[in-house]
């Protein structure tokens, strides 16, 4: 346990750090035969391979898959399209890694209102 509290103190994100902790009491629990922590695991790890396949293409085809991406409204996302900043992309290519960019400079605008 004491190397596991050494690498979450490496990690300079305190939501990484959390996520490490959470996914090490995790995995002792499936190790400690939990059947619903084994669940629980196998359910996050599809989430993640899910995650990556959709970072890895980059290109989201519409503005649904980008609300299901990001867990974000439609009906928002639509909002956004029509501001001065507009979320970036158009139909057809929806490129994952310039809306979150766009998106966590937008929270940080916000943030510092």
């Amino acid at each position: 346990m004491e190397n596991d509290d050494r690498n979450a103190k490496d990690i300079e994100d305190p939501i990484q750090a959390r996520d490490l902790s959470a996914a090490v009491a995790l995995c002792e629990r499936v190790l400690q035969g939990d059947a619903q922590a084994k669940a629980d695991l196998l359910r996050k790890l599809a989430r993640q391979i899910q995650h990556e396949r959709i970072v890895a293409m980059r290109i989201l085809k519409d503005l649904t898959e980008v609300a299901e991406f990001t867990g974000i409204p439609y009906t928002t996302l639509k909002s956004w399209r029509c501001e001065p900043n507009p979320l970036p992309g158009s139909p057809g290519h929806w490129d994952i890694a310039a809306i979150l960019a766009w998106y966590e400079a937008r929270c940080e605008r916000q943030r510092r209102r």
